[in-house]
C-alpha cells in the first residue's frame, strides 16, 4: 500500500513455512523467560504486517502454538489482520478452526476510485463479496478498517462507507485518519504535487461525517475510533494497548512493552531465524 508505514520485507511463498517454523521456535523458547509466568494474555494480535499471506496449512499451524505454548485467558481475543487479497473463505475456516476469534481485515474504503490509486487491488465488487461470505461463516467477529483524508474522498464518501459496514452485518469498524508518514510513496506523491488531501483542519467534517453515520446505523462507539457493530466485538487488544498494558513481541520486526520498558525485534528476517532457533 502506498500510504503503510510496516512495510518491510517483500513475500515470497517459498519462505513462508520456515518464517512460521521460527516463529513457533521463538513461541516455544519463551516459555523459558519469567514473563511466561505472569498474568494470563487477555488478547493476541497477528498483524502489523500481512499474515493473511500465508498458506492455510501455515496460518493454522501458528494460530495452534500460539495456544499451545502462550498462557491465554479462557476468553482470550485472538485477531488475524490481513488484506482480502490474500484471504478466502478456506484460509478464514482454516484460521477460525484452529482459534481464531476475530478478523480484522484492511479495507480503508469501498471506493475503486479511492482504492486503486493506492495500489489497493481487489475491486469494490470483490470486498463486498468476500466480506459477505466471511460473516456468513458465522464463526467469530468480522471488522474492517477505514481511513478518511484519502486522496480523493470527501466526507460523503465516509459516511456511505461506514453504512456498507452496517449494511454487511460486520462486528466492528476501526476509522482512522490518513497518516502521511515519512518515507512511504504516497507522501513523497504528495510532496511532488501529483496527489492532494484533504487539509488537516478539514479532517474533522470527515470523521464527523463517518460518526453520525455510525449513529445512524445504530453503532455503539467503544473508543474514540472504534465502533461495535454486535456484541461478538470486544477491541479487546486495542483497547489494552492504548491503556499502556504489557505487550509480548512475536516475529521479525515486532515491537513491544514490558513494564517501562519497550522493545522492537530485528526486522531482519535472516538474522530473526537465526535467533529465534
Amino acid at each position: 500500500c502506498l500510504f503503510c508505514g510496516f512495510y518491510q520485507n517483500p513475500w515470497r511463498a517459498d519462505l513462508g513455512t520456515a518464517y512460521v517454523d521460527a516463529l513457533i521456535a521463538q513461541l516455544a523458547g519463551f516459555a523459558r523467560f519469567p514473563a511466561q509466568d505472569g498474568p494470563p494474555l487477555q488478547a493476541v494480535y497477528l498483524g502489523g504486517g500481512t499474515p493473511t499471506a500465508l498458506s492455510a496449512p501455515d496460518i493454522a499451524r501458528l494460530i495452534r502454538a500460539i495456544r499451545r505454548h502462550l498462557p491465554l485467558a479462557p476468553d482470550c481475543e485472538i485477531t488475524l489482520e490481513g488484506r482480502l487479497h490474500s484471504f478466502g473463505t478456506d484460509k478464514a475456516r482454516a484460521a477460525f478452526d484452529a482459534g481464531v476469534t476475530r478478523v480484522s481485515l484492511g479495507v480503508q474504503s469501498f471506493s475503486d476510485a479511492i482504492r486503486r490509486p493506492l495500489g489497493r487491488k481487489a475491486s469494490r465488487a470483490e470486498i463486498l463479496q468476500a466480506l459477505q461470505e466471511l460473516v456468513a461463516l458465522d464463526q467469530g467477529a468480522v471488522i474492517v478498517d477505514l481511513i478518511y483524508g484519502l486522496p480523493g474522498q470527501s466526507p460523503e464518501d465516509v459516511a456511505a462507507d461506514v453504512r456498507i459496514c452496517a449494511d454487511l452485518g460486520l462486528d466492528g469498524l476501526d476509522l482512522y485518519a490518513l497518516n502521511l508518514i515519512p518515507g512511504t510513496p504516497l507522501l513523497t506523491t504528495i510532496e511532488k504535487g501529483k496527489k492532494q488531501v484533504a487539509a488537516p483542519d478539514r479532517l474533522g467534517h470527515f470523521f464527523a461525517a463517518g460518526e453520525a453515520a455510525a449513529e445512524e446505523m445504530g453503532w455503539r462507539p467503544i473508543s474514540t475510533s472504534h465502533w461495535q457493530g454486535s456484541l461478538r466485538e470486544r477491541s479487546a487488544y486495542n483497547l489494552a494497548v492504548k491503556s499502556g498494558a504489557d505487550c509480548l513481541a512475536f516475529g521479525a520486526g515486532a515491537g513491544g512493552f514490558l513494564g517501562d520498558l519497550s522493545f522492537r525485534l530485528t526486522p531482519d528476517l535472516a538474522r530473526y531465524s537465526g535467533q529465534a532457533a
